[in-house]
């Protein structure tokens, strides 16, 4: 195994893009080549679509509509199984949607792509160090893991005629695969958890990572007790998060355009969802309140999730009175300035944000859907279904106790260089 220089760019990049109002693809595709060009970050940097040929869009086609026809054959057997051990209640209603997307829809289609694009990268770059990914469950990530374990030996550094310049600093044998959380998880999201015998079952265990990563106490509490192997656990800092870390930030950050002369103000922060329903069940409640002169006196300010804006929908719920809210683009960390009080979507993860901020929080209640706060297990959680509720919370704000080790926020990333083998910090 070849050894690294101390300090150098040995990373490959693979990115997988999700359309976003923010960046368009040729957007996506000029930062990709300023990556290549200035190698400062990485050694290789390709979208994972880059890999595919004509004969991949044949393969992945045929593959798409076998699973069409094998799911509607099965349809009637999963219905049956949309249950939890010991209840008669069936989620099937919620399901339903879904299995039709993933197994004949679009999605489907995506995967059977995503699939043959990722064997191709696998041949490319051959056996790596190690292989690392966001963890949060997606199909994707199992394609990845398979199509690293299922081509071990050594290709020629090209793909498509591309060649990419430090091929031969490529491990000679084939390293561990790796999934860190990327984010936060709850109990009811069920794209995190596995049935313990996916790590054991010859058929599924290919799929499994060797390592998976949680970011602190809490996520690997739930990760333990819904059966994941104790030796497939560890820990490392959250990285997505270290921004939270004491003395990380300037806490005289605020929302653009709100800083002087409103100090005295009461300012409420609404932070909205990725998934529509949610974003409007809480944008109908806000309006709802708006009516009624609850918040008369507050400075409001909604944040929406870049993937989703809700200009139209708040001008549809407030009319000329939308001209009071201010729809901020402002980066989250902006946006979480002291003396705000935050209220967001049920699933969204800037709740737990806001509460290791040490802000006043209250967090929508799900309407007819599974409870997807990453907040559930943290006492004290002020929650919002109706305006007394908001009234309530409001009147006397509470700040989530958020327990010791509920995330891992230690900057020096003291267990990221251990698991990696980078070795202690050293100066610049």
């Amino acid at each position: 195994r070849r050894e690294y220089p101390r300090g150098g760019h040995f990373v490959r990049w693979l990115f997988i893009r999700f359309p976003s109002p923010q960046l368009s693809f040729a957007r996506c595709r000029e930062l990709r080549d300023l990556f290549r060009k200035t190698g400062k970050d990485g050694l290789s940097f390709h979208y994972l679509e880059e890999f595919l040929d004509t004969g991949d869009l044949w393969a992945a086609s045929l593959r798409w509509l076998r699973l069409a026809v094998a799911s509607l054959r099965f349809q009637k057997q999963a219905a049956a199984a949309c249950r939890f051990a010991g209840s008669r209640l069936n989620f099937w209603r919620y399901a339903k949607k879904d299995w039709a997307e993933s197994f004949r829809g679009w999605r489907c289609l995506e995967r059977c792509l995503q699939q043959r694009a990722f064997l191709r990268y696998a041949d490319w770059c051959g056996p790596q160090r190690w292989t690392l990914f966001p963890l949060e469950n997606c199909p994707w990530e199992r394609m990845l893991t398979t199509a690293v374990r299922s081509r071990g030996a050594a290709r020629p550094a090209s793909a498509g005629g591309r060649t990419v310049p430090g091929r031969d600093v490529a491990a000679r044998t084939p390293g561990p695969v790796i999934g860190a959380q990327h984010s936060s998880i709850r109990p009811t999201d069920f794209r995190y958890f596995d049935d313990p015998r996916t790590f054991t079952a010859p058929d599924c265990a290919v799929f499994q990572p060797d390592a998976i990563e949680g970011n602190g106490r809490s996520a690997c509490r739930q990760w333990l007790d819904a059966g994941m192997p104790r030796q497939r656990l560890g820990e490392v800092e959250a990285l997505r998060y270290l921004y939270l870390a004491e003395g990380a930030t300037d806490a005289a950050l605020s929302v653009p355009g709100e800083a002087g002369g409103h100090a005295a103000a009461r300012r409420l922060l609404l932070l909205t969802s990725f998934f529509r329903d949610e974003t409007e069940a809480h944008l109908r409640l806000f309006a709802r309140c708006f009516r009624q002169g609850l918040l008369t006196g507050w400075e409001i300010t909604v944040k929406p999730h870049p993937y989703l804006p809700v200009d139209g929908i708040v001008r549809e719920l407030l009319g000329a009175d939308a001209e009071r809210v201010r729809i901020s683009d402002a980066p989250l960390a902006l946006a979480l300035a002291p003396g705000v009080t935050v209220w967001t979507s049920n699933s969204t993860t800037a709740a737990l944000e806001a509460a290791l901020k040490g802000l006043p929080l209250m967090v929508m209640v799900p309407e007819d859907d599974f409870d997807l706060c990453p907040l559930q297990d943290v006492p004290g959680l002020a929650r919002t279904a109706t305006p007394d509720d908001v009234r309530r919370h409001l009147a006397a704000p509470a700040v989530p106790s958020i327990p010791e080790g509920y995330l891992d926020l230690d900057p020096g990333l003291p267990r990221w260089r251990r698991l990696l083998g980078l070795g202690p910090r050293h100066p610049a």
